[in-house]
């Protein structure tokens, strides 16, 4: 079977397609033949050897979190699941992937996909739409009525959380590049703000939760609480241990997310989608053989949605 794989951390430059055996389905996982890939910035600081300290030493590995695909064999002890089920799912194992046309996973990183969605956008539906799920819901317990205000938001988990935020009732203010005002507006935000025309920080509002999605510049807790309430909530993607002790004690309280491949989760997603309550917005399709220039395209930033590889 042909795969994507990288043999070093390092760039993009690292990833070669090859063929590989088709693997063998152990107890409680499935095989899978996968129609479509997700890709998401996590893929790019796996690779890169950001999180080394638990992708570990072992090579080769593939890369991509999200996919999409048909069972076509289960390991013993799968009983959730039969061969010709259409699933979808977030491998949350950053030692995993799904840069393959076969692959094997446990099957609690799986859902069932609805025949109402295409493959395409049932890739979508993991790790960006989980992260925005569990950070608004669980973390932050977004309600109709609280205000949100979204840095970064026209990129994957961007858009997720505005679609998000507004099935929960909330108004939202999406906070990005000036070009991406009408594309982030399009996707349900009540206002906008250019942060490179105006500065959000100095704004008389007052917001109950403000997520910063786009973390290059690290975080902006300490400018963000001067436009949080008192009780309002920070909460940010960025993979910094020293935040637990910000998360514990800080007011406005500070809130850190480490997304879950939860079933019942998933499901939930696959049904808002096949309602139209979420949309996903796919900017580009790649081949399985054009994972580099995918990569690429994430690595340069200012991302409109989601890219997708399609097999």
């Amino acid at each position: 079977m042909r795969a994507i794989v990288y043999n070093s951390y390092g760039g993009s430059e690292f990833l070669k397609l090859t063929d590989m055996e088709k693997p063998i389905p152990q107890k409680g996982q499935v095989l899978i033949e996968v129609k479509a890939i997700g890709l998401n910035p996590r893929d790019c600081n796996i690779r890169n050897g950001d999180l080394k300290i638990i992708s570990g030493k072992a090579f080769p590995k593939l890369t991509g979190s999200d996919l999409s695909g048909i069972i076509v064999d289960c390991g013993a002890g799968v009983t959730n699941f039969k061969a010709g089920d259409e699933v979808f799912g977030y491998i949350e194992d950053v030692k995993s992937g799904g840069s393959a046309e076969y692959v094997v996973l446990p099957v609690q990183y799986l859902a069932l996909k609805p025949k109402e969605i295409s493959f395409d956008t049932a890739a979508t539906l993991g790790c960006t739409y989980l992260t925005a799920l569990q950070t608004l819901r669980d973390k932050c317990k977004v309600m109709p009525g609280s205000k949100v205000a979204i840095y970064g938001a026209s990129g994957g988990v961007g858009v997720a959380a505005i679609q998000l935020a507004k099935y929960f009732g909330a108004v939202v203010t999406a906070v990005s590049n000036s070009s991406n005002e009408n594309f982030c507006l399009s996707q349900g935000a009540n206002s906008f703000v250019a942060y490179d025309k105006t500065d959000i920080f100095s704004s008389s509002d007052k917001y109950d939760v403000f997520f910063q999605v786009f973390s290059k510049q690290g975080s902006f807790y300490d400018k963000a609480k001067g436009i949080l309430k008192h009780m309002g909530i920070y909460t940010c993607l960025i993979p910094d241990p020293r935040f637990l002790f910000k998360s514990l004690f800080a007011r406005p309280y500070f809130k850190y997310i480490l997304v879950k491949a939860k079933r019942a989760d998933l499901d939930l997603l696959a049904k808002l989608a096949v309602e139209r309550k979420i949309t996903p917005y796919i900017s580009n399709k790649f081949k399985l053989e054009q994972m580099k220039e995918a990569h690429d395209m994430i690595n340069g930033g200012h991302m409109k949605g989601k890219i997708v590889i399609t097999l």
